[in-house]
């Protein structure tokens, strides 16, 4: 459940600070037409953890749908009219492509549900658009790969590595193992934890 409410909320925070970032002239209600492009590739969801919890499909989508509503409410005394463009590309199909191809060819706001790969191809092609990036953990897309259009709400690995070196530490806990899966991500997490 903990896993799910978290993904649900990455995807819901950066919707709600979205009517923050457009900004709002004081007393002047403006119509306006604000779309919201969600991305994600369309791959199989992971298996919960527990046998108890249910596997959860969409609820990246689910989250940002929720937002939008949220937003919907403030912003339709102010004339705003918030759409939420679902754009789920295929595990091996071109990412720009699906763009081109979708109602809003060229958005300004998009919630990128996507690894890091993506969500640097998709910064560079829409230097305009604000990306709101609610998957990436790698540390190079904040540092030596970040772009001036990106916001990262997921925690990085090594901000969570770095909490959990101070948990660590607070235990006093000062032999550690680490034992790396299989995973590339496995790999990833191990080499921010050194």
């Amino acid at each position: 459940m903990a896993a799910t409410s978290y993904i649900s909320l990455v995807v819901k925070v950066p919707v709600l600070l979205m009517v923050f970032l457009l900004g709002v002239s004081p007393g002047i209600a403006q119509d306006l037409d604000v779309p919201v492009v969600y991305i994600a590739r369309d791959i199989e969801p992971p298996l919960p953890l527990s046998l108890v919890e249910n596997r959860v499909e969409n609820d990246g989508f689910s989250g940002a749908e929720l937002g939008l509503n949220d937003n919907q409410t403030t912003g339709s005394f102010m004339g705003h009219a918030y759409r939420l463009i679902n754009i789920a590309v295929a595990e091996d199909a071109d990412i720009l492509a699906s763009i081109r191809e979708s109602e809003e060819s060229e958005p300004t706001i998009v919630v990128a549900n996507l690894e890091a790969d993506d969500l640097l191809t998709i910064a560079d092609a829409l230097p305009d658009a604000l990306i709101l990036n609610t998957r990436a953990r790698d540390d190079r897309v904040r540092h030596e790969d970040c772009r001036a259009n990106m916001l990262h709400l997921p925690p990085s690995r090594s901000m969570l590595t770095d909490g959990l070196a101070q948990y660590l530490s607070w235990k006093r806990w000062k032999k550690v193992v680490l034992v790396t899966g299989r995973h590339p991500e496995d790999a990833l997490y191990a080499q921010a934890m050194e």
